[in-house]
């Protein structure tokens, strides 16, 4: 059994070690996050396949920094009397670890000097999983929009059109902001759609066009999972926000 002494005297060596794995890791999981963003019901924080994918994210490039490294680099292994504070051995592991992304992302047959075939190296491993989760989500996420489109047909009827008119405004004003980080061109085409969800009178198919546009909305990142709660209470559609959100802050 290792000692509360042994892990302690490694310390220094494990943390050197574990710089690659952790800046890979922060921007790896950050790219990961993204790519999932457009499932409105998926929680990562209670996904086992996310946590492998963590856990990989974080352990590939330690390992290969620990064991991979030292030989190709020609530097002393690990070890209790290796300098842990020596500038080119932490200036090695930052560098590693951020450019780890691009190895990983690299085709095989460039990494192994045209040995292996053309593919990248992450479909091994990420894109399998990222594709399970996806695959997964697909069912909940349905569900959750037939849930919304139920809400929004109740509120989009003359008796509840005040509720239905807040929403509206809602999107209306925070227009500018959801818009800031993407091309005038589709900024001017969502416009029109949001033109096409006005209140007025006579109007038969305000619940089925804000569906359509919220779901355009999230699909194309617009609209991240953590705003859609505010969205949903402010069209009155309570019960899906309650439903699917019950932490989100009001």
């Amino acid at each position: 059994m290792i000692s509360v002494k042994t892990v302690l005297t490694w310390l220094p060596q494990l943390a050197v070690n574990a710089i690659p794995g952790a800046l890979h890791q922060w921007q790896a999981a950050r790219d990961l996050e993204e790519s999932l963003e457009t499932l409105p019901v998926f929680n990562p924080y209670r996904s086992p396949r996310y946590w492998l994918l963590r856990v990989f994210f974080f352990a590939a490039p330690t390992l290969l920094f620990w064991f991979v490294i030292p030989t190709v680099f020609q530097i002393e292994s690990p070890s209790l009397s290796r300098d842990w504070q020596d500038p080119f051995l932490v200036g090695l592991a930052i560098a590693f670890g951020i450019l780890y992304t691009f190895f990983l992302n690299a085709p095989l047959s460039l990494v192994s000097l045209g040995v292996l075939d053309s593919v990248r190296i992450d479909e091994f491993v990420i894109n399998p999983v990222r594709q399970s989760i996806l695959s997964s989500q697909r069912k909940p996420t349905n569900e959750f929009w037939a849930d919304v489109g139920r809400n929004l047909r109740s509120v989009a009827i003359a008796a509840k059109r005040q509720n239905y008119q807040t929403g509206y405004l809602h999107l209306r004003d925070g227009w500018s902001r959801l818009f800031s980080q993407t091309s005038a061109e589709k900024q001017k085409t969502f416009t029109r759609k949001l033109k096409s969800i006005q209140p007025g009178p006579l109007r038969g198919d305000l619940d089925q066009k804000t569906l359509e546009l919220l779901q355009e909305l999230v699909r194309d990142r617009i609209i991240s999972r953590t705003e859609l709660p505010s969205i949903l209470r402010a069209f009155g559609c309570e019960q899906s926000a309650q439903k699917y959100f019950p932490n989100a802050k009001r």
